[in-house]
């Protein structure tokens, strides 16, 4: 859609990695109302489309309910998008069907819930040797994305000049319009591996990879799929797993750093190491 310079102001006030998180979900509630042939979304047919979610992924889940509820606030109060009777993705009613829709998915027995898995350094070598046969335009970047531990809005923003021989600039998660955080941060390649991977895309023009992230993490499952990762308890639902595995391998990259070393040159708090790095038969 065509915006106007107040529409790309207020566009520009948040990150630029929840803008295109919020134009994939609001891509999604538009297929949703193509396949009910219906052109205004209301706060009912939102109701229908939380509870046609639940189905696909076996669960309920807040984040992701609250995440579309987020992408709607800002779509209606920034593009007056489906605003028949205002901006009801902000009202009490609205937050109450998240809320009750999340309650839900607390209730659901654990069993039913499966939490996402890492990519740990036997699967990882498993996955490679597919990719290197079935999927040799995608192997590159799943590489990169463990050897790395990237985020994959991270890995898909490497582009000629992203690498300098020590350190990689990209995207920083935490940047928004109202702290003080860069857009970017420098992150330190420690995997020689992964040197000589970056070496070799900076010779060349442009982003370093020529397909989307859908479309790589479509590659993903069909690797995880084809070697019967997902359990009952466990899913390997895209290449964000591979950050997980990834921040183990860098943590056995650094051994004998201390803690507060480690945490630093993987750019994460001690929570979330403690919770990335821990192994699969201690997730379900």
């Amino acid at each position: 859609m065509k915006k106007n310079l107040t529409q790309m102001y207020m566009d520009q006030s948040i990150a630029a990695g929840t803008l295109r998180t919020y134009d994939i979900r609001i891509n999604a509630l538009k297929k949703f109302l193509s396949e009910k042939k219906k052109k205004n979304l209301t706060l009912e047919l939102f109701a229908e489309f939380l509870a046609l979610l639940e189905t696909r992924n076996g669960h309920a889940s807040k984040s992701t309910a609250e995440g579309y509820r987020a992408a709607l606030v800002h779509f209606q109060r920034v593009h007056n998008l489906w605003t028949t009777g205002g901006t009801w993705a902000d009202s009490w009613h609205c937050r109450k069907v998240v809320a009750g829709y999340a309650y839900k998915g607390k209730t659901t027995p654990a069993t039913t819930r499966p939490t996402r898995g890492q990519v740990d350094t036997p699967m990882f070598a498993q996955m490679m040797k597919v990719a290197a046969i079935k999927h040799k335009r995608f192997a590159p970047a799943l590489e990169l994305a463990y050897r790395i531990a990237l985020r994959p809005h991270q890995l898909m923003a490497l582009k000629q000049g992203s690498y300098d021989g020590s350190h990689i600039t990209i995207p920083d998660k935490r940047a928004r319009a109202t702290n003080r955080f860069s857009l970017h941060t420098r992150k330190e390649v420690i995997d020689p591996l992964a040197h000589a991977l970056l070496q070799q895309y900076e010779t060349q023009p442009g982003a370093y990879f020529k397909f989307s992230l859908t479309e790589l993490r479509s590659v993903f499952k069909k690797i995880g799929q084809e070697l019967q990762w997902d359990t009952a308890t466990l899913k390997f639902d895209g290449p964000h797993c591979l950050r997980h595995g990834g921040m183990r391998h860098g943590r056995d990259l650094l051994e004998g750093s201390t803690e507060e070393e480690i945490q630093a040159a993987l750019q994460v708090t001690k929570n979330t190491l403690q919770r990335y790095t821990r192994p699969n038969s201690n997730r379900q």
